[in-house]
């Protein structure tokens, strides 16, 4: 558990910082984990890609395909973010926009003008909103609901002492490590349909 959190950090801070290198170690090091884990289509996805980049190609698309995994839309420091999400999110964009405009991706509108100005687009609609005071509420406090469940939650925590080792508690088996586990099932043929 605390490899893995220490790799989520490492991972975390590599996309902040846009530093594609050690993105690209930490989701070598995922393979493992998902390799040990039940998240069989995770290990498939990223065996498959870390192939692709390793073996079949070359070393200059190799370093394009590496550098589009993060984006800075922003040009700040500390200001990447992992490529993909961006895309899902210009996506979600373009088909509220085709939508309300009733219109399909293909139009020569959402085509040539929608599609390239979609950043700026994003932009207006968060300015206009925040303007008029119609922005989306902060995020800082917690839901008033969600509080007191979280409260009796802690109180039976701390009475029944769950969060301590005590004597004849033992640690459940299904707890298994995950990393040595997905060395072992690699190793034991798991790379054999990917090879």
């Amino acid at each position: 558990f605390i490899r893995d959190g220490m790799n989520s950090r490492k991972i975390t801070t590599a996309i902040a910082e846009g530093d594609v290198g050690r993105v690209y170690e930490c989701l070598k090091y995922m393979l493992f984990t998902f390799a040990g884990s039940t998240h069989t289509n995770y290990k498939g996805y990223l065996l498959e890609t870390i192939m692709n980049l390793e073996l079949e190609s070359s070393p200059d698309l190799r370093i394009a395909l590496l550098m589009c995994l993060l984006v800075n839309l922003e040009g700040g420091a500390g200001q990447f973010e992992e490529g993909d999400y961006v895309v899902e999110f210009f996506n979600r964009l373009l088909e509220d926009i085709s939508h309300h405009k009733n219109a399909q991706f293909d139009d020569s509108f959402i085509r040539n003008i929608v599609s390239r100005n979609l950043l700026h687009i994003a932009e207006l609609k968060r300015a206009w909103r925040t303007s008029t005071g119609m922005a989306a509420k902060s995020h800082v406090h917690s839901d008033p609901h969600t509080k007191p469940k979280m409260q009796i939650l802690l109180k039976l925590y701390r009475t029944e002492q769950l969060h301590s080792r005590r004597l004849g508690r033992q640690i459940d088996d299904r707890d298994t490590d995950n990393f040595a586990k997905g060395v072992k099932n690699l190793r034991e043929g798991g790379l054999q349909k990917y090879i």
